[in-house]
């Protein structure tokens, strides 16, 4: 057999083996790169050349002369359904930055035109290190697709009733200021809202009867009032981080830190006065199995806590994080005993207590005292030292 000559061994190695993938994969291909670097395989070759006006993915990560980039790209693309579209302003423009007004004006067009595509996903991100002003969305958001919204550092004027988004799922907003009366949607299963700033004149309103996780958080420099749950039968898991707020004990002259000033008035402002507002109104915990109370919820007296292990019926595991503060002696007080039978419970299903604190004194003994009088066995509580503790 002849030796194969150099010119048909080079052929052999210069052919383009991903061009001969199918369509629908290297589409899936191009949907890992950011818009435009996808829109610059058109060279590569003829097959690749209008490849990109079919991506199933939009990644918008914000480039040099990205409006105008942006807006190209969406007159160009051909008119197919979306399966996802993230939308990324975090780089600095120098062409198109400006500290008068947010320098990307066209977004909330992009957004529509990501939600009229029947997009599934849609991610908005923006770096607030980069811009003076917020992105301010200020239109509600209608899809019959959409089933997970994402939304970091936006202002949000607009309504958060998402009965127009009927098959919304998951919905994450972090960093943002949320405007709204209240939060409304019967499909959401998932709901985190971390480091948001809600109104410091009325209390937005959670309604999301379908929710099964939640988590809830605010930030330290943000003062808005502490939003209200409706009923949420089904939920599985939640975490609730709550920082300074505008809540405030009612006599107060002060709304900064909710203190009417009145020293017979006990724990009347922060996080006590929400606490003991919130228990007049407490419904029964009837699906919670594992509860994690930090120091404050126990600073405010025995029958607080009582209150919240009366109506959780089915509770099986308790941890109690004590921060070693004085404010938890002086609340519980040291002549205070607590009678089991002026608010009888029973906890038949709790089968660990776990007391986490910096050192084993007085308060310790007294909530240890407490338990064993409403009938929790002692070798189901364990107390563990934790040095330098600080709980959030």
């Amino acid at each position: 057999m002849a030796e194969r000559t150099e010119i048909e061994e080079s052929k052999e190695t210069s052919e383009d083996h991903i061009s001969a993938l199918p369509d629908d994969l290297l589409l899936d291909v191009l949907s890992l790169l950011t818009a435009d670097e996808a829109v610059q395989t058109c060279v590569l070759a003829r097959r690749w050349r209008d490849l990109w006006m079919r991506l199933p993915s939009l990644r918008l990560l914000s480039t040099e002369h990205f409006n105008s980039f942006v807006n190209r790209l969406i007159e160009l693309r051909e008119p197919l359904c979306l399966v996802d579209c993230e939308i990324d302003l975090c780089h600095d423009d120098t062409d198109e930055l400006s500290s008068e007004t947010f320098p990307y004006p066209y977004v909330i067009q992009w957004i529509q035109y990501a939600l009229a595509s029947h997009a599934r996903l849609l991610r908005v991100i923006v770096d607030e290190d980069y811009f003076d002003q917020q992105l301010r969305l200020n239109v509600p958001l209608v899809s019959q697709h959409l089933m997970t919204l994402h939304l970091n550092s936006v202002d949000l004027l607009c309504s958060m009733d998402f009965s127009s988004c009927p098959v919304l799922e998951d919905l994450k907003v972090s960093n943002c200021e949320i405007h709204a009366h209240m939060v409304s949607s019967r499909s959401l299963k998932r709901m985190c809202i971390g480091g948001c700033c809600f109104p410091t004149d009325y209390r937005t309103l959670l309604s999301t009867p379908s929710l099964n996780t939640l988590q809830l958080s605010t930030p330290n420099d943000c003062d808005g009032m502490t939003p209200l749950t409706e009923s949420m039968p089904l939920l599985e898991t939640a975490f609730v981080r709550l920082a300074f707020s505008s809540d405030c004990c009612s006599y107060s002259k002060n709304l900064a830190v909710g203190n009417c000033g009145d020293e017979s008035c006990v724990g009347c402002f922060g996080y006590p006065y929400i606490f003991r507002r919130d228990l007049a109104s407490c419904p029964v915990f009837s699906k919670l199995k594992t509860l994690v109370l930090n120091w404050w919820v126990a600073i405010i007296d025995l029958d607080a806590l009582a209150s919240v292990l009366q109506h959780s019926p089915i509770l099986e595991i308790l941890t109690l994080e004590l921060k070693d503060n004085q404010d938890l002696v002086s609340a519980i007080g040291p002549e205070e005993n607590y009678d089991p039978r002026e608010q009888p419970f029973a906890c038949t299903r709790l089968k660990v207590v776990n007391i986490e604190c910096e050192q084993d004194n007085e308060k310790v003994r007294k909530i240890l005292k407490f338990l064993t009088t409403c009938g929790i066995p002692a070798e189901q509580i364990s107390v563990k030292k934790i040095f330098g503790l600080w709980l959030n």
